[in-house]
């Protein structure tokens, strides 16, 4: 195992072998603190699919709450929809409420699943704050575009840990008559073990690697 100090250093070198860029980022996955996170994010642009792919594997491990604007720009640039999503995962990893406000505009978002995602990630984050982002968002028309279930199971994961659930449903349906008729047969039931999560299906890299012409057994221990 190198000594952290010099594997920040090993980081910032751009590394175009597979295996070494891989093995890098694997034992980053140890490290932590904002130094650590942005040197894992610079790899998030690589232009290996499996290295780019461990890059964001580590960075759910290592985020840091000074990478938010970042990922957000990233979210905003980014044009290919599995990193964007991976993104999302970051995020979501790191549960900060101040990245809900900054998450809105992707509710309207040009790519669905990206829309589907960022539902799931705001929610995933959770608080009062959130669930009223989807509550709104659910019974506007743009809110059609997510299954009513995904909204009903990511409002309830944003609702949680918060006291007081039904009071607070009921305060921000007595604030929008649209958001009261959505939330009248809107599933809130959660048991613990969501249904659905960040990814549209639970093969979802598994098509990705196909597209991408990678062979799947590849990408798992890669990602291991």
């Amino acid at each position: 195992m190198v000594e952290a100090g010099e594997l920040l250093k090993q980081l910032a070198v751009n590394c175009t072998v597979r295996d070494k860029g891989v093995d890098l980022l694997r034992q980053a996955g140890s490290l932590s603190g904002e130094e650590a996170a942005r040197a894992v994010l610079a790899w998030t642009r690589h232009p290996d699919y499996l290295v780019r792919s461990r890059a964001w594997a580590t960075l759910c491990r290592v985020a840091h709450p000074a990478i938010i604007p970042d990922l957000i720009n990233y979210l905003r640039e980014e044009r290919d929809e599995e990193f964007r999503l991976r993104c999302l995962d970051v995020l979501q990893c790191l549960k900060e409420p101040e990245t809900v406000p900054l998450l809105a505009p992707f509710l309207y978002d040009r790519d669905p699943l990206v829309v589907r995602g960022t539902v799931w990630t705001i929610g995933a984050i959770g608080g009062e704050e959130a669930a009223g982002m989807l509550l709104s968002f659910g019974a506007s028309p743009a809110g059609r575009l997510v299954r009513r279930e995904v909204v009903g199971e990511a409002v309830a994961l944003a609702l949680a840990g918060v006291p007081g659930r039904e009071e607070v449903l009921a305060r921000v349906a007595g604030e929008d008559r649209r958001v009261a008729r959505y939330l009248a047969d809107l599933p809130l039931d959660h048991d613990g073990k969501p249904r659905f999560s960040l990814y549209p299906s639970p093969d979802y890299f598994r098509l990705q690697c196909q597209a991408r012409e990678v062979d799947y057994k590849t990408f798992k221990r890669l990602m291991e």
